[in-house]
């Protein structure tokens, strides 16, 4: 990630939310707990970096905040497929189908140190409004490819030479698609859950010694 630690880590990510609350004009907060959801006995369970809420304390967007280093990768018009399937479930959690993305530059010779000094602009795009497909293709046989859909509604990006590079897409998701994979993941493993079948004596005693050496 490009922090020594994780003091640095929660400067900058600080630094990030501040510095977009001025320029979009928003109230991100980092005081919230996690967003869970269960079905089939399986807890789908997340913590976004930052949300906004109204007076009733509902959940109105979210924020994902993501981090590459500036050496190793091209400047990107689109984010990054796992981003956007992390940033999905936080708002399926949340029950919404808009949040935030953010990408930050880091650099390997200024390791954790972040500059953002100039103003977010609002960029065009031609991927604004256009819908973007992906199949999401499980490793296990008995798990269907499933499609995922998102729209990038707004960019910003700070453009700057001696600034931190940052790019923030406003994303909105299919969240019926996405409903879908949640209810195939938690199909597949209500098929395949078992109980613990019952130890035998010696099963029992074998365990307690294991406990022993691990307490």
């Amino acid at each position: 990630m490009g922090f020594n630690n994780s003091d640095d880590y929660r400067r900058t990510e600080e630094e990030i939310i501040l510095y977009i609350n001025k320029y979009l004009e928003l109230d991100f907060t980092t005081e919230q707990k996690y967003l869970e959801f269960n079905k089939n006995k399986v807890w789908f369970r997340a913590r976004p970096n930052a949300i906004t809420i109204d007076q009733n304390q509902k959940i109105t967007s979210v924020l994902s905040i993501k981090s590459q280093f500036l050496e190793r990768a091209l400047w990107r018009d689109h984010p990054y497929w796992s981003h956007v399937l992390q940033l999905s479930l936080y708002l399926f959690l949340a029950g919404i189908d808009q949040g935030y993305l953010c990408l930050c530059q880091l650099s390997y010779e200024k390791e954790a140190i972040t500059e953002f000094k100039s103003q977010l602009e609002m960029e065009d795009s031609y991927l604004l409004n256009q819908n973007i497909s992906y199949y999401l293709r499980p490793k296990l046989n008995d798990m269907q490819a499933l499609p995922i859909s998102y729209q990038i509604t707004e960019v910003w990006k700070n453009n700057h030479k001696k600034d931190t590079p940052l790019t923030i897409w406003k994303i909105k998701i299919n969240s019926q698609q996405f409903s879908t994979v949640i209810d195939d993941i938690s199909e597949w493993w209500d098929s395949y859950l078992t109980d613990s079948p019952e130890l035998t004596k010696k099963e029992k005693r074998q365990a307690k010694k294991a406990m022993k050496k691990i307490y």
